[in-house]
């Protein structure tokens, strides 16, 4: 729309600098999968300023809508190497998305829980970080509705109960804790080096998304 192109370039103009892989995807593609994947990210810009997931600069550059891209492709087909997958997404569901409205539905869903899960946010917990979060909203996606391709055992209640919220809390808490005796060089158990890795280290990589996804699902439910 004339009102996108013309936030385009007013970034453009405040930053001075290129356009990142998102400013640039959004220039290319017009169809429903990034009109979702923009309303989506736009509707929960409280969400993202509360848990200090993006910082103001980092949604002014889309960064948002990236991520929201990437959760939306992982509901539609699991768990993906970033680096290969967006742009082949935003490609085929250019002229029709035909699980518009379900994806839409389901993410709303998500975020709702996650609220729900994390009174306080998430912004004291590491999980705050991207990387981190695109972990965090799988695993209770795949505890409430099941994600493709994933063969760990899931409710499918459509929501969490209490017992599952606050063993998610204990998890996220423990695993934050993990990284941030690492980054003061505190002793981490042996069976935690795995899930430190995999937060660290190629994290939009799909085999540390595998890792991290599997060590907090098992470590909450």
């Amino acid at each position: 729309s004339d009102q996108e192109v013309l936030a385009i370039f007013g970034r453009m103009n405040i930053f001075s600098v290129s356009l990142n892989k998102q400013e640039l995807r959004n220039g290319r593609f017009f169809g429903p999968f990034k009109q979702s994947a923009f309303r989506l990210a736009y509707n929960h810009l409280t969400f993202w300023r509360n848990n200090r997931i993006f910082t103001e600069r980092s949604i002014a550059r889309m960064l948002e809508v990236e991520l929201t891209s990437e959760l939306m492709i992982a509901m539609l087909d699991g768990i993906q190497d970033k680096k290969n997958s967006i742009d082949s997404f935003y490609r085929e569901f250019d002229e029709a998305f035909p699980k518009r409205k379900l994806v839409e539905t389901r993410f709303r869903k998500v975020i709702d829980n996650i609220n729900d899960s994390f009174p306080s946010g998430l912004g004291e917990t590491q999980f705050k970080r991207g990387p981190l979060f695109y972990t965090l909203f799988l695993v209770v996606y795949h505890r409430i509705y099941g994600l493709p391709n994933m063969a760990l055992a899931t409710s499918k209640l459509k929501a969490l109960s209490d017992t599952e919220k606050q063993n998610l809390r204990d998890a996220v808490v423990y695993l934050s804790d993990v990284l941030v005796k690492s980054k003061s060089d505190e002793h981490v158990d042996a069976e935690d080096q795995p899930f430190l890795n995999a937060a660290t280290s190629q994290t939009d990589n799909i085999r540390p998304r595998q890792i991290r996804f599997r060590t907090l699902y098992n470590r909450a439910f």
